[in-house]
């Protein structure tokens, strides 16, 4: 009987405090913060900035939420365009190839939810998983992803906007 009643609350709750969702309006500025790297081979959790991407001056939000180079507008399709250009040294090579053979994966948050990937599996049907991979490798070498392409959902109504 506990159990039923503990279901029956848990259903009538919405949002989290603290995390309500908020509207935009068009063209209003949409935060992207990074959160951590993670692996299923190590188990360790990093920094995002613990390797070396490009940051700007830090702003920790909470807990490893921190604020990032990117620039998104509510209901705005951008163009392709570069955050930023970096050369890595030697020991920037040996942290990302590392975080690639571990099998790290980013995790960002747009609007208190986490971005994910959508992968599709052996019959075609789309999955989404939580965050996006470091880079990956094969036979020939290891390939850092520093290219990416951010897709928001966005749901209208009324003249104002929510991330969904």
């Amino acid at each position: 009987m506990a159990w039923w009643a503990l279901v029956v609350g848990v259903e009538a709750i919405w949002y989290l405090p603290g995390v309500a969702p908020r509207s935009y309006r068009h063209g209003e500025t949409l935060k992207l913060y990074v959160n951590k790297l993670t692996s299923t081979h190590t188990q360790i959790p990093y920094d995002y900035y613990r390797l070396p991407f490009c940051h700007p001056k830090i702003q920790e939000q909470a807990e490893n939420i921190e604020n990032s180079l990117y620039e998104l507008e509510v209901g705005t399709r951008q163009p392709c365009k570069v955050v930023c250009s970096k050369k890595l040294g030697k020991s920037g090579v040996k942290a990302f190839a590392s975080a690639i053979d571990d099998d790290y994966r980013v995790h960002w948050i747009v609007d208190n939810l986490p971005a994910s990937t959508l992968l599709a599996n052996r019959d075609g049907m789309p999955y989404r998983v939580r965050g996006f991979p470091v880079g990956c490798k094969d036979d020939t070498g290891r390939y850092l992803f520093n290219h990416v392409r951010i897709v928001i959902a966005l749901y209208e109504a009324e003249g104002s906007y929510r991330v969904v």
